[in-house]
């Protein structure tokens, strides 16, 4: 099952690293996300210091909605999903190497 959700993982990462879509889709949706939330809040200085870790959350919470709903999106187009559980993955390590993947793209976005 560990080799599995690797194998999984190694495809997905491969797949984000060609299509650029971290690059082209994430990366600017939090900076704008950044960008509104500070027009939003103000100028205050002590306002931003007490909301900065709640405005944090909020855009690594959206961030990995984006993430979750790529991946999965992945696997929708021409019943990918089928084919894995064909070649004859577990569901477990599909599951696992799905996870694994999002995680390390989360880690780059919030990084």
């Amino acid at each position: 099952m560990i080799r599995d959700a690797l194998e999984i993982a190694k495809k997905d990462l491969l797949i984000e690293v060609r299509s650029k879509v971290l690059l082209n889709q994430l990366l600017p949706f939090v900076a704008v996300v950044l960008i509104l939330f500070g027009f939003a809040v103000g100028t205050e200085n002590r306002t931003l210091v007490d909301i900065s870790p709640g405005i944090f959350w909020v855009i690594a919470f959206l961030s990995a909605l984006l993430a979750i709903q790529r991946s999965f999106s992945i696997e929708a187009e021409n019943q990918a999903k089928d084919g894995l559980l064909a070649y004859g993955l577990e569901p477990g390590g599909i599951f696992l190497g799905k996870v694994a993947s999002i995680f390390f793209e989360c880690v780059v976005v919030e990084v």
